[in-house]
């Protein structure tokens, strides 16, 4: 492997400040790419390790503990360094502390591992854990040489039991034997099919409708590739206000000559997308770009129908990267819809450059990443083709600058008992994904190996199967069996295939989505599985079963306070369940009461509004009495002529008014007694559901 675990042992102590409050910050210097994986510090003459959390949760409980005047300490790295930072508190005067700090490094070549701390003429005595190392002290640190195992010319697999996992790491040597040298005069690849090149700005950009001749360009597009088919590129330029037009006029150099013989989009985005050119030459996109001003923020979701198009074999983006959004919902949508071609990314400086989402966005479409305008011209020079053998390549849907660049292709998981279920279980975890059917952005040394690391899950595999690819020497396979695995690893070698897997997977985890949320949450379940320090985890060291309880934080089961962590938790879950058992009990109450209360109220309302209702009823008679005694009256003098008769015409008319009302006043009623019964029922049915015995008394 070509990676190391160190551990470091100290003995600190505070001989200076007289004091039983002390707080002792240590930095401790670690080489390039490291990551801590272990800090321990020493309880009652045990070492006790640190537990891994996120990092806002140990900022907030060491704040707390040391409010309390508990014993913490937090260990993490400073950010975008490799060095070593921890708090200690208390550190009381005239007392010693041994701390231990592990790390995973890098090897280089030869097994050298530098460490960058000074020890003066202080002798350090090294471990090599067994093996025959060597060490130097110098001025600028500690140098230490490990033995390399034996070079083999065969894949060598190593299988390891550690952080409850079952882990495997696969080295294939020397990759590039595998293939054949190209011969002189082989046959060119085909073309994919024409596409369509529908215009982007369209209301349906998924499935876009064909352009019509008269709407394409009249320009003679020469060279378009062979058996007449051209490579249609869309060129996209950030114009928000951080990028300058100058960094925009280099990277077209660079561009004109790869895409010189292509059919040719030229669009822009701030805010917003807008598209200047479509399907023209080269020279007319470049025509445009004067007319191109930069001003406001960026929008990396206004490029989405841009990445959906299919009328595109190749999309190349402009940009410091910078969204004002901070990519969040970019990433979220790029997630649920892929880009249908590979992207080529090209950074243009700027104070706002985001590079992490630029190199995640290419290596998920399969394109390339260029760190500057420089580095895209260097690749253009380095490459031996012209600009129709680029056009050819584009219109294969390859990239136009053409390598020859080992890397893999994929990786597959053979034997299983049921594929799909394997497929589905989180266990299994490869670095690089095996459930990715094209991989992309796993280049690697053609002198050096090719690694692959993973876990395996409920179903194990019985072989490994991984696809490598070397530019236009096209594809080989390599099949290992689990059976021929190494075995016989120390403790540290177990966990030093495991640490590695995980740093991988961190790695990996940046290739898979530009969603921080996603990164952030898959990141944190990384470090607190394999218990290391990472962008997002900090190893926090508590002493007392309390501190674990309060801060609801699992004790480890090697840790000296886990026994009584279990009493306090067992007495926490009883005391958690007569306070629930209390707080049903409080409730039926209040229910119980409710419902009495409910029942008096109802019968005082039943009695009084029964005898409202038979006095409107009454009433209702007699009115309708006196109107038949009217109608009667005007029968009889239907000329008008009788007094009585002219009086009872609006006398009868206001009968018949009041006795609507009171028939209205009558249904009110009637409606409101039913309601008072629902109510009633409802209140019942509560009331038994919520006095009626649980399955746990019963």
């Amino acid at each position: 492997m070509d990676a190391a675990l160190v551990e470091i042992q100290m003995v600190v102590c505070n001989d200076k400040v007289n004091s039983l409050d002390l707080k002792m910050n240590m930095r401790l210097p670690l080489p390039p790419d490291s990551a801590v994986t272990r800090f321990s510090l020493e309880i009652d003459g045990d070492m006790v390790d640190a537990t891994a959390v996120s990092k806002k949760a140990a900022a907030e409980i060491a704040y707390k503990e040391q409010e309390k005047g508990r014993d913490v300490a937090v260990a993490k790295t400073v950010s975008n360094t490799s060095v070593f930072e921890t708090e200690i508190y208390p550190m009381p005067y005239q007392q010693e502390r041994r701390v231990i700090v592990a790390f995973i490094a890098p090897l280089h070549q030869g097994g050298i591992l530098h460490l960058p701390v000074l020890f003066g003429d202080m002798e350090v005595p090294v471990d090599f854990d067994g093996l025959a190392g060597t060490s130097s002290q110098s001025d600028s640190g500690l140098t230490c040489q490990l033995p390399l195992a034996t070079e083999t010319s065969n894949p060598t697999l190593l299988t390891a039991t550690s952080f409850n996992r079952q882990h495997f790491y696969l080295s294939i040597p020397n990759p590039a034997a595998l293939f054949p040298q190209p011969t002189v005069g082989a046959p060119v690849a085909q073309c994919k099919p024409p596409r369509e090149f529908p215009e982007i700005m369209g209301d349906n950009y998924a499935s876009p409708k064909p352009r019509k001749e008269a709407e394409v360009s009249s320009r003679t597009l020469s060279g378009t590739g062979v058996a007449g088919v051209a490579g249609h590129v869309a060129i996209v330029v950030d114009t928000s206000g951080g990028v300058s037009s100058q960094a925009v006029r280099e990277a077209t150099k660079a561009l004109s000559a790869l895409y010189g013989h292509c059919k040719v989009s030229l669009l822009s985005f701030n805010m917003e997308l807008e598209q200047h050119t479509h399907g023209q030459s080269m020279d007319d996109a470049l025509a445009a770009l004067p007319e191109l001003s930069s001003d406001g923020g960026t929008k990396f979701e206004s490029i989405l129908p841009v990445l959906h198009n299919p009328g595109f074999h190749r999309v190349v983006v402009l940009s410091d990267g910078g969204d004002l959004f901070g990519g969040k919902q970019f990433g979220r949508l790029l997630d649920q819809t892929p880009c249908v071609s590979p992207v080529d990314t090209v950074l243009l400086s700027s104070p706002t450059a985001n590079t992490t989402l630029l190199k995640a966005l290419a290596a998920m479409s399969g394109g390339s990443y260029y760190q500057s305008c420089g580095a895209l011209l260097t690749a253009v020079s380095q490459d031996t083709g012209n600009t129709e053998e680029r056009a050819r390549r584009v219109a294969r849907g390859d990239s136009p600058i053409s390598f020859d660049i080992l890397g893999v292709r994929r990786v597959e998981v053979v034997g299983t008992e049921d594929p799909q279920a394997a497929f589905m279980d989180d266990a299994l975890r490869t670095a690089p994904d095996c459930r990715l059917l094209g991989l992309s952005g796993y280049e690697v040394s053609q002198s050096g190996n090719v690694v692959v690391t993973g876990t395996v899950g409920l179903d194990p595999p019985t072989h490994l199967r991984v696809t490598l690819a070397f530019g236009s020497l096209g594809t080989r396979s390599v099949e290992v069996d689990f059976n021929s695995s190494v075995g016989g690893l120390t403790k540290s070698q177990q966990q030093l295939v495991g640490l590695v897997h995980a740093r991988r997977m961190l790695v990996e985890t940046s290739k898979i989505s530009i969603d921080p949320d996603y990164v952030q949450g898959e990141v944190e379940s990384i470090g607190q599985g394999y218990n290391m320090v990472t962008s997002h985890t900090t190893l926090l060291h508590l002493r007392t079963a309390d501190q674990f309880a309060e801060n609801d934080i699992p004790c480890p089961v090697d840790h000296p306070a886990y026994s009584a962590y279990l009493d306090v938790m067992k007495q926490r879950e009883a005391k958690k369940e007569q306070l629930a058992e209390a707080e049903q009990d409080t409730r039926a109450a209040k229910v119980r009461r409710v419902v009495q209360y409910a029942t008096a109220v109802k019968s005082r309302l039943d009695h009084k509004a029964a005898d409202r209702a038979g006095e409107v009823a009454e009433r209702v008679r007699y009115l309708a009495g006196q109107c038949e005694a009217a109608m009667e009256v005007m029968k009889q003098n239907r000329h008008g002529h009788h007094p009585a008769a002219k009086n009872a015409e609006p006398e009868l008319y206001n009968i018949y008014r009041k006795a609507a009302a009171l028939q209205v006043v009558a249904f009110g009623c009637k409606e409101y007694l039913r309601r008072v019964a629902e109510e009633e029922e409802e209140k019942k049915r509560i009331c038994l559901l919520y006095t009626s015995p649980s399955p746990r008394d019963s």
